[in-house]
């Protein structure tokens, strides 16, 4: 084929401005890469604690589970276990409530998942309630709520990963449930491994999206 001067076009027929929007979006990429990986970025994005890293006393301890991996916690739910389990141990709580449904189709309840755990570290299994229906943080407070509701259930206090108990807190107070949070340091304990810097610092942006939309749907 003769072109007009004999000539290929640059860049294979490619226009310029894409190639030029190209390389500026490859190191856009790279660097936001370089700074999920280099930097605590996901501790600085994370939305503020709500809570108290101390346990106080209470009545019933209510744990949110996040997910499973191969019938075991995944590793935020597994945090939430080991604290749940030193409290429970350490205080004068009556009951232990676990809330989490299916992860995917017929797998366990993250909830059954959470009692095998702890029923491990010695928590007796009639010591704990179990709600295994719940897919969001609405539906656990939702749920949660409306089990405690058919028992005396004292003081509440609520157990769940650092990113998390922002909007958690709000949720379980917009549906009539006052709960006192305690603050798992999951994203805090993590921030400085640069393996999980990035897994940490997507469950942060996507926290912070779940948080505008629970916000514009006013169940926070």
């Amino acid at each position: 084929m003769h072109l007009r001067g004999g000539e290929i076009p640059a860049g294979n027929g490619v226009p310029s401005y894409l190639r030029r929007w190209s390389v500026r979006l490859f190191a856009l990429l790279g660097g936001f890469a370089v700074l999920a990986v280099g930097t605590p970025l996901a501790i600085w994005l994370m939305p503020s604690p709500a809570g108290s890293f101390r346990a106080p006393a209470g009545d019933t301890l209510v744990v949110l589970g996040s997910g499973t991996t191969d019938e075991f916690p995944d590793l935020d739910t597994y945090w939430r276990c080991v604290y749940a389990a030193r409290i429970f141990h350490a205080g004068s709580f009556e009951r232990l409530v676990l809330s989490g449904g299916m992860p995917r189709k017929e797998q366990t309840p993250v909830a059954s998942v959470m009692a095998a755990f702890l029923r491990a570290t010695g928590i007796p299994a009639d010591k704990m309630l179990l709600e295994t229906s719940s897919q969001s943080t609405r539906e656990n407070a939702l749920y949660v709520s409306r089990l405690l509701s058919t028992i005396p259930a004292g003081k509440v206090v609520l157990v769940t990963s650092d990113y998390h108990t922002q909007r958690a807190s709000a949720a379980f107070r917009r549906v009539g449930l006052p709960v006192t949070v305690v603050i798992v340091p999951y994203v805090i304990k993590h921030g400085g491994q640069p393996t999980l810097r990035p897994m940490l610092l997507w469950e942060v942006l996507l926290e912070r999206l779940k948080l505008l939309w629970y916000r514009y749907n006013g169940w926070v």
